[in-house]
């Protein structure tokens, strides 16, 4: 948005949402549970532990050995016209 040139501050709410079943890439920390305990009966489903899944934290970014060259996917495919 553009800058706020009133002397009334903005306000915001801003939410986020990721399915339980996407995990996360990094350890998250664990909900409070005086906060959990607090919250009502039908919302404490979704307060969940935001760690149930990223058993693997560290991601491998490709196999090894992974080709590096594949008919018709290379760069050099350009080169041929």
């Amino acid at each position: 948005t553009l800058p706020n040139r009133d002397t009334i501050p903005r306000e915001v709410i801003q939410f986020g949402y990721r399915p339980i079943w996407s995990g996360p890439i990094h350890p998250m920390p664990e909900w409070d549970p005086q906060d959990v305990a607090r919250a009502p009966a039908k919302i404490k489903p979704f307060l969940k532990s935001p760690n149930t899944t990223g058993a693997q934290w560290e991601l491998v970014d490709k196999p090894r050995n992974m080709a590096s060259e594949a008919p018709g996917m290379n760069p050099s495919r350009w080169d041929e016209m």
